[in-house]
């Protein structure tokens, strides 16, 4: 007999113990002969070759005489024996089943039976159905056993599988919380070192600043006056040189504060006509020495739009400067116009000069960090190559396109969409009015300073050098100057004097600029001047600053370095008695002031 675990359905007849059966039909004579030939305790009764039911060996057929050896007696007399089969000597209803049956069907049909008949021989049938032999219960209990024990030694395999996957998982759950743990601790590291990255940003820039203020203003201060041609060429490189390097730290800060994420973007209405003039004016002194025509065109451009004006500003001056940098005389064209973009209004920017252009293999990487047209230590331009990549990076955040071309004529296009839509608002319909119209830049005459006699300012600073600097501009616009070095002093100069307008520093000692603000809203320096005008003058140029300053109080704001056009613009608006919600934008340098004509 093979091993159960090997047995196949199809291999139940070797399970059979015996092929011995009788006819349907057989007489009883036929039996007693077959019951003296074989020890076998069953038979089959077959009919027409297929099984109807069993005979025990040990059943009686229904005779007088009792049994003497084997199944039955013989008698002498055969007419005596019964010439068939006696019905109720067949066992009928017998457990036949199909060699080609699956195992599981085997087991449970032959043990589902009832407890009288779990003894009994079982019939194995040809797929015709034809009688093939008999199997015993015991080769039947057999197979279970041995087929139970294969599944048994599979349970054992696959549990230690289990267990040992368990165990597997247990580990792979503890690396995971470690992991867990250590990116948790990375994470915290991360943030802190975030934390800690703006934080120096903003101390750098405040302290960069402070010391920058001083030498713009000196420098700005001897400008204004009287020079021969030698120092006036001397004061112009000095100022040249600050401007440069004031760009480079104002480059290396604005890069550092995208990587750093604290880029917000703001949403306001304000005026692109003067924020685009004003940064042609900002460079038209520059590109005047070069002989360069510097052109704004406006082509039905609405006059106040909604977005982020201080951005654009920075992006538009970056290309400006670049125009004039790389064009040797010609013209500079700033063309704006109004169109779609993604489905809402927008405004197309574009920048055209005659310079040295971009070759087509250099465009690829235009917009990347620290990347210049000419890289080699011998080129005639510098810069830090941080220009466009700073302008790619606040278009994407302000949700618009850059992109550069070169016209075949030569020369750069740089053009960038803003989705600036028009602002309406009812007191301004007419300067909503698109602007159709073409405006050249020239230098303004050097020492135009408007005269604002009368006007008793208030001058909140600590720093000596910033209080000299400043008190010299406000003199040389004619105004009464009082100095305090921090927020509590001018808390009592308010309290004892009349002033129009104040002045006040953010970072101070004693009391800052912002609680000095707050208590002045109150009405604790004096009842008459809770409502002066207070202009923010700080180091703090980074994102947010403007709105704390306004926030707590203030009325306008400028950072550090600062130049005369700034304490004019903030003596304009305090005579004016307006609050704004975004102050004159400018650039950190201190190119003296221009005019625009049309042409």
């Amino acid at each position: 007999m093979p091993s159960p675990q090997s047995l196949k359905p199809t291999d139940l007849k070797m399970l059979v113990c015996h092929r011995l059966s009788v006819p349907a039909d057989a007489t009883m004579e036929a039996l007693y002969d077959l019951s003296e030939e074989s020890d076998s305790p069953y038979f089959a009764v077959v009919r027409d070759k297929v099984p109807v039911g069993l005979i025990r060996r040990a059943e009686r057929p229904r005779v007088a005489e009792p049994v003497k050896r084997g199944l039955f007696k013989k008698k002498s007399k055969p007419e005596e024996i019964s010439p068939s089969l006696d019905k109720d000597l067949i066992i009928s209803d017998p457990l036949i089943i199909e060699y080609g049956t699956e195992l599981d069907v085997v087991f449970d049909s032959a043990f589902t039976r009832s407890d009288a008949r779990l003894n009994e021989y079982i019939i194995l049938a040809n797929h015709d159905g034809s009688y093939f032999g008999l199997i015993s219960s015991n080769a039947m209990t057999r197979l279970l056993h041995g087929f139970l024990g294969k599944h048994m030694q599979e349970l054992r395999v696959q549990k230690e599988r289990i267990a040992l996957q368990h165990s597997q998982v247990i580990k792979v759950k503890r690396d995971l919380e470690l992991t867990n743990e250590k990116l948790a601790i990375s994470r915290d590291q991360a943030l802190e070192g975030v934390r800690m990255k703006s934080q120096f940003l903003a101390n750098m820039s405040h302290e960069i600043r402070t010391p920058m203020n001083g030498v713009f203003g000196m420098i700005d201060l001897l400008y204004d006056t009287n020079l021969d041609e030698e120092q006036d060429q001397l004061v112009t490189t000095a100022l040249s040189s600050a401007e440069t390097l004031m760009r480079i730290i104002n480059d290396i800060l604005d890069f550092s504060k995208i990587e750093a994420g604290k880029f917000t973007v703001e949403s306001m209405p304000f005026n692109l006509t003067e924020v685009v003039e004003s940064s042609a004016a900002l460079y038209a002194e520059s590109a005047s020495e070069k002989e360069i025509d510097l052109i704004v065109n406006f082509d039905d451009t609405p006059a106040w739009v909604l977005g982020d004006p201080h951005r654009y500003q920075q992006i538009l001056n970056n290309l400006i400067s670049n125009a004039v940098k790389f064009t040797d005389g010609g013209m500079i064209e700033v063309y704006l116009t109004m169109v779609e973009y993604r489905n809402e209004s927008a405004i197309l920017t574009e920048v055209r000069d005659n310079g040295i252009g971009i070759p087509s293999d250099k465009t690829a990487d235009l917009f990347e960090p620290f990347t210049q047209v000419d890289g080699s230590h011998v080129r005639k331009y510098g810069g830090t190559g941080l220009g466009l990549s700073i302008c790619k990076n606040l278009v994407d955040i302000l949700g618009g396109e850059i992109e550069h071309d070169s016209p075949v004529a030569g020369g750069s296009i740089f053009s960038f969409i803003m989705p600036f839509p028009p602002h309406l608002e009812e007191g301004v319909q007419k300067a909503h009015q698109p602007i159709k119209q073409k405006l050249k830049c020239t230098p303004e005459v050097k020492g135009n300073r408007k005269d604002y006699s009368g006007i008793h300012v208030l001058l909140v600073e600590d720093n000596i050098v910033n209080q000299q600097l400043a008190r010299r501009l406000l003199l040389k616009l004619n105004c009464k100057v009082s100095i305090a070095d921090n927020g509590e002093a001018a808390l009592e100069y308010l309290r004892n004097d009349t002033f129009d307008c104040i002045f006040m520093d953010c970072q101070m000692p004693v009391m800052d600029g912002y609680v000095a603000t707050q208590e002045i809203r109150k009405g604790n320096a004096g009842v008459r001047c809770k409502d002066i005008f207070i202009t923010a003058v700080t180091a703090h140029a980074m994102s947010g600053d403007r709105e704390k300053c306004l926030n707590v109080g203030m009325n306008h704001y400028f950072s550090k370095p600062f130049v005369f056009a700034d304490f004019r613009n903030a003596l304009e608006l305090s005579l004016q008695q307006r609050e704004v919600i975004f102050a004159p934008l400018r650039s950190d340098t201190s190119i003296p002031s221009t005019v625009i004509s049309s042409v």
